[in-house]
């Protein structure tokens, strides 16, 4: 019994000790730009990074004062700077941010998940990312597939309040040799490589199943900023 009651002790003690690390590395910081080190003029997202942080404020740093540029996003990620990005654009547009009439799908998440509030007003209060609330695997590391479905959907909504971008360049989805078009979000990634908020790499492949980080996040976010009309 008193082996047992040992054991417990420290199991509790390491968890105790664990605990509180893991939400200081998750706790968002926000600071600007120019006190995180570990952002490099030089670096190809630096000016969309700095955008995003500073002047859009849809993303943020991390409590020991880095961004982790090169740091694969989950879907929990995506869908709060979703939500984020929605809301600020409504706001430099002069949009209504009222929740869309109608019935949206509901959304079971982790009652303890940081995200958890962003991610059920995104799908069950202003109806978008419907596709992914049965099984919205948050913790999943978000894909290129998924951040272009999840922009097609923020640009519905955009449109849907008679918003505007800039044209879209229609040959570009045309030269990707790799995007089926049996893919579930076939129409999505086709809108998002003529609009240009994503691209095609070099050899003319889109690769719909590689992870998005952060800094591709803050491109795309930010080329998004840049297209309004």
């Amino acid at each position: 019994m008193k082996r047992i009651f040992s054991l417990s002790f420290v199991l509790m003690a390491n968890l105790t000790i664990m605990q509180p690390a893991l939400a200081q590395d998750m706790q968002s910081d926000h600071t600007t730009s120019e006190h995180l080190v570990d952002l490099s003029r030089s670096h190809w997202c630096y000016d969309c990074t700095v955008d995003v942080l500073d002047k859009y404020q849809v993303m943020q740093g991390f409590s020991d004062h880095t961004f982790r540029g090169d740091r694969p996003i989950t879907r929990y990620e995506l869908a709060s700077a979703l939500l984020k990005t929605q809301k600020k654009l409504f706001r430099t547009q002069g949009i209504s941010l009222a929740f869309p009439e109608g019935s949206h799908p509901q959304v079971l998440l982790r009652d303890n998940h940081w995200a958890r509030k962003d991610v059920t007003e995104l799908i069950s209060y202003r109806g978008l990312l419907g596709d992914w609330a049965k099984d919205f695997e948050g913790d999943k590391l978000a894909t290129r597939e998924d951040l272009a479905y999840a922009l097609s959907e923020l640009l519905r909504a955009y449109r849907e309040q008679k918003g505007t971008l800039a044209p879209p360049a229609e040959r570009i989805s045309a030269l990707g040799i790799d995007i089926a078009p049996r893919s579930s979000h076939y129409e999505a990634i086709q809108q998002m490589l003529n609009q240009q908020l994503m691209s095609l790499y070099p050899d003319h492949t889109f690769r719909s199943d590689q992870v998005v980080t952060r800094y591709a996040l803050a491109a795309s976010l930010c080329k998004l900023f840049e297209q309004v009309r």
